[in-house]
């Protein structure tokens, strides 16, 4: 059981990262990935077309205001959460209930950035797909293993 949650913690982590660096979010952010947009931004490094820009853009707008609704909902929900940690005695089954829909929404959060993900991709070229990915990984793992032999 603890393996699985370790895998879809990682999972969820790649999914964010690949979907922040598709969406520009870069001059709010200090996390680790910000390195991979500190040279210019990511339609330069991926060489894109016009075209292929505006396709994007079209994507991230969605995707940002779908991610949105997400998140509003994540908040209230981790806010009756709390409500429902601090009663006294606490309600086990409500908790659990409570973390049932926490995680549904977060599974939802991850479906909606793999989504994201895949709906850009298909804007790209092979090049451009594969450097979209070298990226990511650079990003997640600074020397780590999904962005090409660094370490995690």
């Amino acid at each position: 059981m603890r393996m699985r949650a370790g895998v879809w913690v990682v999972i969820a982590i790649a999914l964010g990262v690949g979907a922040y660096a598709v969406t520009k979010y870069s001059a709010r952010d200090t996390h680790r990935h910000q390195a991979m947009l500190q040279s210019g931004t990511l339609a330069a490094k991926l060489q894109l077309t016009e075209g292929q820009r505006d396709a994007i853009e079209e994507i991230n707008e969605e995707f940002q205001r779908r991610r949105e609704g997400l998140r509003d909902e994540h908040r209230k929900q981790r806010r009756e959460l709390m409500t429902l940690l601090r009663e006294s005695p606490p309600d086990r089954e409500r908790i659990d209930a409570k973390l049932a829909e926490i995680g549904e929404v977060q599974a939802e959060m991850q479906r909606l950035a793999g989504n994201h993900i895949l709906d850009v991709t298909d804007q790209l070229d092979d090049r451009q797909r594969e450097r979209l990915f070298e990226l990511i990984g650079e990003a997640m793992c600074p020397g780590g293993m999904m962005g090409g032999g660094r370490d995690c």
